[in-house]
């Protein structure tokens, strides 16, 4: 909806455009909603979420990856707990929070997901429980 909340009905497309936005990677599309609370109207724009499923995936929040240049790269914990940057490549998820990484880690490895930005080769990493400890 155009106030950042999802629909609460599913919808069925209509129909799809055979071309696709080069600078966006989008695509038109029309789709029918059942609206039995009249919150949708003729015309009406907005974006479409499509779900689907993948097995077998890392899926990692959006906020571990630092992007630089044209690389993207996760801090990786060491056994030491220090950070490591990793380059990483990643798919869009397509939900707005979360990428599927495609290549540069292995099931089980522990990443640095808060203040990844702020995170340099080398620097002890401290879990939650430990920052308060230290307080």
């Amino acid at each position: 909806m155009k106030n950042g909340t999802e629909y609460p009905h599913k919808g069925r497309f209509a129909s799809l455009t055979g071309v696709v936005n080069a600078a966006t990677g989008s695509l038109t599309a029309k789709v029918s909603f059942p609206n039995p609370d009249g919150h949708l109207y003729s015309g009406i724009q907005g974006t479409v979420v499509v779900k689907f499923d993948e097995k077998d995936v890392i899926v990692i929040p959006q906020n571990a990856v630092v992007r630089l240049q044209d690389k993207s790269q996760v801090y990786k914990v060491k056994a030491d707990s220090t950070a490591t940057a990793v380059e990483v490549t990643t798919e869009d998820t397509g939900n707005g929070k979360d990428f599927i990484v495609t290549s540069g880690l292995n099931v089980g490895d522990r990443i640095v997901t808060t203040g990844a930005n702020n995170v340099t080769e080398g620097l002890k990493v401290l879990y939650p429980q430990e920052v308060k400890s230290e307080k």
